[in-house]
């Protein structure tokens, strides 16, 4: 920015309206957002997945607003600007993982903090807790800086000071501190510096100040409500091509975490919410898998089993389709060709809710086969069962 922007920028009278037509036509790369605050329009994305693999998302980034423990409007905003269920003002993305699993650096940078948070009190679990938690600050391009955050670890792979690369293992996740179960919680911040705090504390913004983004940006019909706040920022997206973590809701079984019960076949993966899923229905998926341990045969006949939601709606399975050993068979929500691995509900509304349901496998005779539940009790027969919340928190 030149000095002449930067005394624009101080004339506290001048309006924000006026001040982005004057960076505009200087081609400055920015913009005021919220009560004056200057913030790049673009940001060029730099970030890696932090494990290898896929894990579903157990609580978003809440665009309104991200604020702990301060939020309580009953809701999560996502960032294409859809309310679901989970934890008020959370600050990051909650991806639930057995312990153990190894967590990637994503992006190369200085490792800050390594080891154990401070005490403090965990509204969840009634009770003062401390997180292991790896954070690193990240230099990119045109002289932004980040910082990223992996919380509630098992254990610790790198050093304060350390230089790390993309990709480089840097811990393993666990289940400790503020969490009600094994999962990774991942944020971002972004610092918002000056040339000179003089002019950033002309903007509103001090010399030096983190404040949470969401990294897969905001892409929402409206604005975003975490922008235009006193404490807020702008997000942008900041995942490379090919490197983004797979967004879905609902839930997997980690035998590690829940063994099979002995029913035949038994749900192994269920995502009942993905990015938009009254656009694509087929974001919405229910995977269920032969029971082997428990089988009687190497396949199972499905003829009269039906799949239902909390609100009463059912899937029949096609007479005389089986599920084989080795070969599971998802349930997709909207229309398709069905086959030997995939049917096709055929629905044009979404068959699971973003406040919480559960997903109930029933037997021929109507009794309780299996089932899944997400932020929701289930209705109907008590039976086996497995939640498909295991964890969330902040740090």
């Amino acid at each position: 920015m030149t000095g002449r922007l930067r005394d624009i920028a101080r004339r506290s009278a001048m309006s924000g309206a006026l001040v982005v037509a004057v960076l505009s036509a200087q081609g400055c790369d920015a913009a005021l957002t919220g009560p004056g605050r200057l913030e790049p329009l673009s940001i060029a994305p730099f970030l890696r997945k932090p494990f290898a693999g896929d894990y579903p998302v157990t609580s978003f980034f809440d665009h309104d607003l991200p604020i702990r423990w301060g939020d309580a409007n009953g809701y999560q905003l996502t960032f294409w600007g859809e309310r679901a269920v989970g934890l008020d003002g959370h600050e990051g993305y909650d991806f639930a993982m057995p312990e153990g699993t190894p967590l990637l650096a994503t992006a190369a940078g200085i490792v800050t903090r390594a080891g154990w948070s401070n005490d403090s009190y965990c509204p969840p679990l009634g009770r003062s807790t401390r997180n292991l938690r790896v954070v690193i600050r990240h230099d990119v391009a045109g002289g932004e800086r980040f910082v990223t955050a992996y919380v509630h670890l098992r254990e610790v792979l790198v050093e304060v000071g350390e230089r790390v690369a993309a990709g480089q293992p840097i811990a393993l996740s666990g289940n400790t501190g503020c969490s009600t179960g094994p999962h990774l919680h991942f944020q971002v911040e972004r610092e918002a510096r000056g040339e000179a705090p003089s002019a950033i504390g002309a903007l509103g913004v001090p010399a030096e100040r983190s404040v949470v983004v969401d990294p897969f940006g905001w892409d929402g019909s409206g604005g975003d409500p975490w922008s235009v706040t006193s404490v807020g920022s702008r997000s942008w997206g900041l995942w490379l091509e090919g490197a983004v973590p797979e967004f879905r809701r609902g839930g997997k079984r980690f035998l590690s975490l829940h063994p099979p019960e002995p029913v035949p076949v038994i749900i192994v993966d269920w995502v009942a919410m993905g990015v938009r899923d009254s656009e694509h229905l087929n974001n919405e998926m229910v995977e269920l898998a032969l029971n082997t341990s428990y089988a009687s045969a190497d396949s199972h006949d499905m003829t009269g089993y039906t799949i239902e939601n909390n609100r009463g709606d059912s899937y029949q399975f096609p007479t005389g389709f089986r599920i084989f050993a080795a070969r599971n068979v998802r349930l997709y929500s909207g229309v398709g060709q069905d086959s030997d691995t995939a049917l096709y509900w055929g629905r044009n509304t979404e068959a699971w809710g973003n406040f919480g349901d559960c997903v109930t496998l029933r037997a021929p005779d109507r009794t309780l086969a299996n089932r899944f539940q997400f932020y929701s009790s289930c209705s109907g027969l008590a039976g086996s069962s497995f939640s498909g919340r295991p964890g969330e928190a902040v740090p």
